[in-house]
């Protein structure tokens, strides 16, 4: 999927936003876990021994840019659990915010009409299928 930045014309690149609601679409971010080595799903790098003071400080372990982080502990122990980081370019589709938005533009685009050439070709060959059937000189 591409990025976002390549919309066929010459004017400056802007976030992409969503095709239905005008919304931005969301940023791509990865979570990396802090403090712990035993953090295993497929979305998140583990195996990070640090544990940052805050989010300024998580920024010089992770590759990218520190969005959001969650705190483990109470001051004066408290570190940085995990760190929300967006590689700068990514995001999480092309067109959409969301999952709702993707459905609603997919009514609204059936409703005035709209269809796939899948759709179409299906549909000419099943009139032609009924006419041949209905066709009296048979």
């Amino acid at each position: 999927m591409n990025s976002g930045r390549e919309f066929g014309h010459s004017a400056p690149w802007v976030e992409p936003r969503c095709r239905n609601c005008g919304n931005a679409v969301p940023k791509k971010l990865r979570t990396y876990w802090f403090g712990c080595s035993d953090v295993t799903d497929g979305f998140s790098i583990s195996e990070r021994m640090q544990k940052p003071a805050d989010k300024q400080d998580a920024q010089r372990f992770v590759d990218g840019t520190v969005v959001a982080v969650r705190y483990w502990g109470e001051l004066p122990d408290r570190y940085v659990r995990s760190a929300s980081v967006w590689d700068g370019k990514s995001y999480s589709d092309e067109f959409f915010c969301c999952n709702a938005c993707t459905t609603e533009f997919a009514y609204s685009c059936a409703k005035s009409g709209a269809a796939t050439q899948a759709y179409t070709g299906t549909m000419a060959r099943r009139y032609a299928e009924e006419a041949e059937k209905n066709d009296p000189q048979k």
